[in-house]
């Protein structure tokens, strides 16, 4: 029993009186039980009351002495977690317990497929070794998992100089990875702000060739770009673009396909119900005029009903000439009737410019009978080559819009400016657009149009 000590008693420090402290005797009465427990082999139990009284090298040594006794492996990792857990490694008994606990550790997980948990159970092991001062062994788990700068660190701990240099020159190697990948995802950047996304496109598919090709995937950020990129790509030349002016606003639905068919069947690009109507029952397409010229032409499909232009019937088969001596060229001619049989009724104008030779139709559901839908409250646009863009039969805007594949491109006329997403492009400077898009226009004259690019599924 040690002696009397000379302190001030923190529960009367203002009184500043002298008191004699003495050792407590409910701590000597558990650690007198802690003995006998262990006595009785009762070694968890006994490791507890050790803990509780401060005693932890004594209880680290029974915590392992007590691991030792399992044969389940379950219980001898929980065993040892609990004492890791409870005990600090500031004595040679700690210590062994924390190693004790990373060779567990490693030994469960070597048995594991690779995947989540079997990364999660090393790291643990990594972290035990370090505290059991066996640096080298935990350096080469980080070294396995990847981890490259804490390896670095317990190999210089662990003294194990040629491992920590080749750490070093992995580290530099990735270092410049890594920046090269920060340069390329800011060069993409640009690019697709620039309005170029079909060289961006290409960019990241040529990164992931030379990923595969290396046994690698493509880095998370780059295919994310690439992910991103794909699921706002206009699919199957067909598009809905809002126009927005200071007075008014626009809806037109553009495609760009080779025919635009009218019919009950969900695969035609304007699908009409009523009765007798055939599942393909007509349609618009390109021809080429005599004189070689692009021209558009109306056909019946050789449907039940008939298809009608200003109530001509067209023969099955046979293509009808949209643009002769009575084309419809100028903004102010009225639109004509397109008749399938006597169900569906649409306003159809052709619209050419002088300056630009490819005609374009405009097709709008005229029954009256029909709901309003977005069908009959908006025009549609059929592009089959590409050509100006018309949102309404009245006036075309300064813009040409051109299919490639999956990628739509907007020209302007060379005195008109765009921007997209709020960053301007130039004067006369064509972009590509994705859905989502807002391309703001501005003519000579200081008018300012904004398109914005929305999905149009057929």
């Amino acid at each position: 029993m040690s002696g009397p000590s000379n302190e001030l008693d923190p529960e009367a420090p203002e009184r500043g009186e002298l008191v004699v402290r003495r050792e407590r005797p409910r701590e000597r009465a558990q650690l007198r039980a802690a003995l006998a427990l262990e006595e009785a082999g009762e070694l968890q139990e006994a490791a507890r009351m050790f803990e509780y009284v401060g005693e932890h090298a004594q209880a680290a040594s029974l915590r392992l002495e007590h691991a030792d006794t399992l044969r389940d492996e379950s219980q001898r990792l929980a065993v040892l977690r609990e004492g890791c857990a409870r005990n600090p490694s500031d004595s040679e008994q700690g210590k062994a317990l924390h190693r004790a606990l990373g060779e567990t550790l490693v030994t469960i997980a070597s048995a594991l497929p690779p995947g989540t948990r079997r990364r999660a159970l090393l790291l643990e092991a990594a972290g035990a070794l370090v505290e059991g001062e066996r640096p080298a062994q935990a350096g080469r788990i980080y070294e396995h998992l990847g981890l490259l700068r804490q390896a670095a660190e317990a190999y210089t701990a662990g003294g194990e100089i040629e491992r920590l240099e080749a750490i070093h020159e992995r580290l530099e190697a990735r270092d410049d990875a890594q920046r090269a990948q920060r340069a390329l995802e800011d060069e993409i950047a640009a690019v697709l702000e620039a309005g170029r996304r079909r060289l961006a496109h290409s960019m990241l598919l040529e990164q992931r060739a030379l990923a595969e090709r290396e046994g690698e995937v493509l880095p998370g950020g780059l295919a994310q770009t690439l992910a991103e990129l794909e699921r706002r790509m206009i699919r199957g030349r067909a598009l809905s673009l809002r126009v927005r002016s200071s007075e008014d606003e626009t809806v037109v639905r553009v495609v760009g396909r080779p025919a635009l068919r009218f019919g009950r069947g969900p695969q035609c690009e304007l699908s009409v119900s009523g009765p007798a109507l055939s599942r393909e029952h007509a349609e618009l397409a390109q021809a080429t005029a005599p004189e070689g010229e692009p021209t558009l032409v109306a056909r019946d499909l050789g449907s039940r009903a008939g298809t009608f232009v200003d109530g001509l019937p067209l023969a099955p088969g046979e293509d009808w000439p949209l643009l002769d001596e009575a084309a419809l060229t100028g903004a102010d001619d009225p639109p004509v009737e397109l008749a399938l049989g006597i169900a569906a009724s649409f306003d159809l104008a052709v619209r050419v410019l002088e300056a630009d030779p490819r005609p374009v139709a405009l097709v709008r559901e005229a029954s009256v009978d029909a709901p309003p839908t977005t069908l009959n409250t908006a025009w549609t646009l059929f592009l089959p080559v590409g050509g100006p863009l018309w949102p309404s039969p009245e006036a075309p805007l300064p813009l040409r819009l051109r299919f490639d594949g999956d990628h739509l491109e907007l020209l302007p006329d060379p005195q008109v400016r765009l921007s997209l997403d709020g960053v301007p492009a130039g004067v006369g400077t064509a972009i590509e657009v994705l859905v989502r898009d807002r391309v703001e226009l501005t003519t000579p004259g200081g008018e300012r149009l904004e398109l914005e690019i929305e999905e149009l599924r057929l």
